[in-house]
């Protein structure tokens, strides 16, 4: 029976407290998720993201790549950003540094 578990498959989770520009973040994942880019294979990503301009938290998923509003941002939660990546070549440098550059204060 041929072994099927690839053991090059890790779990990575990044996070930034940063606001994101929406746009940013989506051309970002697609980038990641479709077109491979950084030769990094994603088999699964999720978090929640807070957004510039919207007192909303905003759930990720792979599944159907979706970035939607999920909740109001609850009074005295911390707004942050989390995503897990779950995949190969998966590399934490390159994905934070990709995250960080989606904040609005980098134009």
């Amino acid at each position: 029976m041929e072994d099927l578990h690839d053991s090059g498959v890790r779990t990575l989770c990044i996070s930034d407290s940063q606001p994101l520009d929406f746009d940013k973040v989506r051309l970002w994942l697609e980038e990641i998720l479709w077109d491979k880019k950084y030769d990094m294979g994603v088999y699964h990503c999720q978090g929640v993201l807070s957004v510039v301009n919207s007192d909303e938290l905003h759930m990720v998923v792979r599944e159907i790549y979706e970035i939607a509003p999920a909740r109001k941002w609850r009074s005295g939660e911390k707004q942050t950003n989390k995503i897990v990546f779950i995949g190969w070549s998966l590399n934490e440098d390159i994905l934070m540094d990709c995250l960080r550059a989606c904040t609005s204060t980098t134009c």
